[in-house]
């Protein structure tokens, strides 16, 4: 059986669909699986904004032009349910609880909910600390109570190459290097980035579905490439500064970017070709008589 005969006829439930995985999530089993019956995402409004109108705010991104261009029809599949999964048994209210409660649930875990173990498995881990203990920690040290990693990138071809809505992770340190307005970033070259395209996870999800209709034991995967295909800092220096070049990119001449474990020679190198550069440049825009940068 193929994945879209499994989901043909099927209903599915959507949490975090406001997200850059959500929203990726909801283009991709919407369009490769065209005999789905339902898709249930979980909204809640916001800014004052009912979840009917935040559907529509997604359904304007430019990731859905090739389903209303080849299937606009399948739109209409889409059913926004109140809710927030910060609230117990996720906001929902006894009618949508009772109309999803047979949907299957998937869980994606990030490779970094183990990050102390040099080899991860695919099986569930006890936790290092006992739960409780997680909230107390929170509390004495609340400076350090919110932490994001990164490591799902860009689309690499689905829905379009190259889409992303967010600056955060690989994104921020990429764009502004081929700008040419960071040159130095601190870091050992030698490290491997693991990397993933966002379309590359999702396929997974879907397919993880399919996998998990009643096992006896959870299955659990893992996405991730640096085993297999390890990016090292230093190489995704090299590969991202010439093609912004080549696509003419960059704002300022001659972009790079080093990675540098020294936080002294960091800071002059930073000095040198940043800092400096930039000031000069601002004193020649007040000198010409314009706003500076």
């Amino acid at each position: 059986m193929s994945v879209a005969d499994f989901y043909a006829g099927k209903c599915v439930f959507i949490t975090g669909s406001t997200g850059f995985l959500g929203k990726v999530l909801l283009e991709k089993i919407l369009y490769s699986c065209p005999e789905i019956e339902k898709i249930y995402i979980l909204l809640r409004g916001k800014k004052g904004l009912g979840i009917s109108e935040r559907l529509q705010q997604i359904l304007e991104l430019p990731i859905f032009t090739r389903l209303k261009r080849d299937r606009p029809k399948d739109l209409e599949k889409i059913y926004p349910v109140a809710g927030n999964i910060d609230e117990d048994g996720l906001g929902l209210s006894k009618e949508d609880h009772q109309l999803l409660i047979d949907e299957v649930l998937v869980h994606v875990s990030t490779a970094y909910s183990n990050i102390h173990k040099i080899f991860i498995e695919e099986k569930f881990y006890p936790p290092p600390i006992p739960i409780y203990r997680v909230d107390e920690i929170i509390k004495e040290r609340p400076d350090q109570k919110e932490a994001k990693l990164l490591i799902v990138c860009a689309s690499l071809a689905e829905p379009i190459p190259g889409w992303l809505d967010t600056w955060g992770g690989a994104t921020g340190i990429i764009v502004p290097a081929c700008k040419g307005l960071a040159r130095v970033v601190p870091g050992r070259g030698s490290n491997v980035l693991d990397l993933i395209p966002v379309d590359y996870v999702i396929n997974l999800m879907i397919v993880a579905a399919t996998r998990n209709v009643s096992p006896r034991d959870v299955l659990i995967y893992n996405c991730a490439t640096s085993t297999e295909n390890p990016l090292t800092l230093n190489k995704l220096s090299k590969t991202v500064i010439p093609d912004g070049k080549k696509h003419k990119f960059n704002e300022l001449p001659i972009p790079s970017l080093m990675f540098i474990e020294s936080k002294l020679v960091l800071n002059i190198t930073a000095a040198v070709l940043q800092t400096c550069p930039a000031i000069l440049a601002d004193a020649f825009l007040r000198m010409a008589g314009k706003e500076p940068k």
